[in-house]
């Protein structure tokens, strides 16, 4: 099953952030992002950018398959 809700995928990023002990403006400063656009990600209010969204799973690890994606 693929997700593609906004606030199932800001959640596994949000979650997978705070398991690695890291603030929105360390994360948001990694990915030369805003934080405020960070937060809205998280807060499943859009969509991250899809390099972006590379570089966060990159950074905080996530495999693909925490978001349904086999």
């Amino acid at each position: 099953m693929i997700y593609d809700d906004k606030k199932f995928i800001g959640g596994v990023i949000k979650n997978a952030r705070k398991k690695a002990k890291m603030s929105q403006a360390e994360l948001s400063e990694l990915i030369n992002m805003c934080d405020k656009n960070l937060g809205n990600i998280e807060n499943g209010k859009q969509f991250p950018q899809v390099n972006n969204f590379l570089k966060i799973i990159e950074i905080l690890n996530i495999p693909l398959k925490e978001f349904g994606v086999v």
